[in-house]
């Protein structure tokens, strides 16, 4: 599933949550949380014994793992019940040294200075408008889980936060 269908489909899951907590008759409601809840539970505890199940195979485990998790739609949906194996800086530090290169050729440079799921505070160094965006673009890549990054102007003498909005 490409990441395009991915949010389609993540669109429509919206949809129908809204529209089933919209819905006059509060048993009818109730079931159909339950039911959702019920569905996400037993997938999550499939998931986690597959996860396990491969750990358990040391070495070439980790190797099917990491395999694995390189594909959005997995990460994704080991990211959704609580079950990546990468925390969330190792995810933000491997975006940051995939776009080295990128921050070279721009004579820019990136001191990260904060990560939670909240925000990720960088500090920038060169670069402008088009480095952000790369930057944004390769952390939520890795860390789709992250609500906003704020960029700091290294050059500045107070913070500067620009919040960057992501798209659901």
């Amino acid at each position: 599933m490409d990441n395009a269908v991915f949010q389609e489909r993540m669109q429509r899951i919206e949809e129908l949550i809204a529209a089933i907590t919209e819905h006059g008759n509060p048993v009818v409601r109730a079931s159909a949380v339950e039911m959702a809840r019920a569905l996400l539970d037993v997938h999550r505890a499939g998931l986690e014994e597959i996860v396990g199940r491969i750990a358990e195979q040391g070495e070439p485990g980790q190797v099917i793992l990491n395999t694995l998790i390189r594909s959005p739609l997995v990460s994704r949906l080991l990211l959704l019940h609580g079950l990546h194996p990468t925390d969330l800086e190792t995810r933000v530090r491997r975006a940051l040294s995939g776009i080295q290169s990128l921050l070279d050729a721009h004579a820019s440079d990136v001191e990260l200075e904060s990560v939670s799921h909240e925000v990720i505070r960088i500090r920038l160094r060169g670069g402008g408008d088009e480095i952000e965006t790369l930057l944004e673009q390769a952390i939520l890549a890795e860390a789709p889980d992250v609500l906003r990054i704020e960029f700091v102007d290294a050059s500045a003498r107070g913070v500067l936060p620009l919040p960057v909005v992501r798209e659901t």
